[in-house]
């Protein structure tokens, strides 16, 4: 799973601001617990990446420097594409935790929330090597901005009541953010700027991002664990939710960059 597919998850914890009556969660204990397990790995891995390449870019020459950055690059947009996610599960744990739904999942996503700052910081130091080609910093930088814009903006979609600006970027930016989205005073009026953002953040990824995943399997994994959190009858009215979500949560299973396909791009075939 390429971890542009994780953005689009994100766009799920949106959608499950719908019906008050229908429960937020779904198969948390176990779920939770993965998503941590699965990061965890996920974070020692680009670790390793970062400090490799790090090293080799110390030591060698200009021609040579191009071609380490060219490897590295999926690496470093995989980080960048990942705050998405994890900013917006980390607020939606922090919810949890506040109205005694689930007391483990706030500590959980936070750590995770955590970590993810730490590898961000040393992939915005890695920026500042000397010898990264220009053109290569400016379309990495616009990519980092670019995300935190969207990061903003889907966390400003999450129900009033949740405390998120300790999760955002631009703390001003989000409060315009939020008076817009309050502004929607509809379900139908929400479902439409959700599969706005959607289509537009999708749009936006595949021409500013590169179609390399550097950790395809462990991001498919969080995928799946993050998806687990979100109960299926928050999505009754996403054709074809209801035919292939509840087992495929519940469960776990394998091949979620189809079912995940299927089930955001279904309203716009």
């Amino acid at each position: 799973m390429h971890a542009r597919w994780l953005v689009e998850i994100a766009t799920l914890f949106v959608v499950q601001t719908g019906d008050s009556a229908v429960p937020a969660v779904g198969n948390q204990a176990f779920s939770s617990h993965r998503y941590w397990t699965v990061s965890r790995q996920r974070f020692e891995r680009w670790q390793g990446q970062l400090s490799t390449h790090r090293d080799q870019l110390e030591t060698a020459g200009a021609s040579r420097r191009i071609e380490i950055w060219k490897v590295l690059r999926p690496t470093m947009e995989e980080i960048f594409l990942s705050d998405v996610l994890t900013r917006v599960v980390a607020a939606f744990g922090a919810r949890l935790e506040s109205q005694g739904i689930d007391a483990d999942i706030g500590p959980i996503a936070h750590s995770v929330l955590t970590t993810q700052e730490d590898v961000r910081h040393r992939c915005l130091r890695l920026l500042m090597t000397p010898g990264l080609p220009v053109d290569q910093a400016v379309e990495l930088n616009r990519i980092r901005f670019g995300l935190e814009q969207w990061t903003d903006t889907f966390l400003a979609q999450l129900p009033m009541g949740i405390e998120i600006l300790p999760y955002c970027f631009d703390s001003d930016r989000t409060q315009d953010l939020i008076q817009e989205a309050a502004d929607r005073s509809t379900d139908q009026a929400k479902l439409v700027a959700w599969q706005l953002m959607s289509s537009s953040c999708q749009s936006w990824m595949s021409k500013n991002t590169s179609s390399t995943s550097a950790n395809p399997q462990l991001n498919q994994e969080i995928g799946e664990a993050s998806l687990a959190m979100l109960h299926p009858g928050r999505f009754a009215h996403l054709s074809p939710f209801p035919l292939l979500a509840s087992d495929r949560i519940n469960t776990l299973i394998d091949q979620a960059d189809l079912w995940v396909s299927r089930l955001l791009h279904a309203e716009r075939m």
